[in-house]
């Protein structure tokens, strides 16, 4: 991805973390939260578990993932997009300004138990994936960038339905 200077633009890691309360089977929150990569990158994510203590004092684990390579990100950061509804592409288009913050993050709320069952969309709910897309531009990422590379992924994501 490249910008205006010559300078490269890139989704440097993508970063996720869901909740698995007591009444969850861990394994499937894991499966959910590997679910918003795609299945050839799975392998390469890595994931850890923590534990925690919930507001009731309840024992809940900390799933976490992490993918740091930049072509296997690029291809993830499309990947999620082009699966969302056209609805939630809409409404991310919307909200882009309030979701990607000065320093080249996206943060995304994606539905946990849609993920399950290998279906993302944007959570309407508490029960979700945060998701954490940090882009990165040399000598320093520039916002107006990052906002109107995802603005192109989204636009092209909705092309390719048609």
């Amino acid at each position: 991805m490249v910008c205006s200077g010559g300078f490269r633009l890139f989704v440097e890691r993508i970063e996720t973390r869901a909740y698995c309360r007591a009444t969850e089977v861990p394994d499937r929150v894991v499966s959910a939260v590997l679910n918003v990569y795609p299945e050839n990158l799975r392998p390469s994510v890595s994931v850890r578990i923590s534990e925690g203590e919930g507001h009731s004092g309840d024992r809940i684990l900390i799933v976490e993932s992490i993918l740091t390579r930049k072509k296997s990100c690029e291809s993830t950061l499309q990947y999620m997009i082009e699966r969302l509804p056209d609805s939630d592409r809409e409404s991310l288009r919307n909200s882009l300004d309030k979701r990607l913050d000065d320093r080249c993050t996206l943060f995304l709320r994606i539905d946990k138990q849609a993920a399950f069952l290998e279906d993302l969309r944007i959570a309407r709910d508490p029960d979700v994936i945060a998701v954490r897309v940090r882009f990165k531009e040399y000598p320093r990422c520039e916002r107006a960038m990052a906002l109107s590379l995802i603005s192109n992924i989204l636009q092209s994501a909705g092309r390719k339905e048609d």
